[in-house]
């Protein structure tokens, strides 16, 4: 494997980010994500352009909520409530123009 190693830097007393060939981070994820969780960034690159980082999290996130969890809390919605400040035309569900409809397979 081609990483840059971290060095530490005397000068500006910080750690340089380590780089990775996205190639090469395919076969070692479960390693970066180990150096990531320590401390250390990661930057990905392809052809030896930085196209992505991984970085770790100041504090851990917790579980991600599931969105129809009947436990988050539910707004309530008024009927009407956005009357006068939206506008809806009155062609709105029309067909479309041949020349947009065809594209999306919507006619032949």
């Amino acid at each position: 494997m081609t990483f840059r190693d971290n060095i530490y830097d005397t000068v500006t007393r910080r750690y340089t980010i380590m780089q990775v060939d996205v190639q090469e981070a395919q076969t070692q994820i479960t390693t970066l994500i180990d150096k990531v969780k320590a401390g250390e960034e990661i930057s990905f690159a392809e052809n030896g352009k930085v196209v992505a980082k991984l970085i770790p999290l100041s504090e851990p996130e917790g579980e991600i909520p599931d969105l129809f969890d009947e436990k988050l809390p539910k707004e309530s919605r008024k009927p009407g409530g956005m009357k006068g400040e939206i506008w809806i035309s009155p062609d709105f569900d029309a067909p479309l123009p041949d020349e947009i409809a065809r594209p999306f397979g919507m006619i032949d």
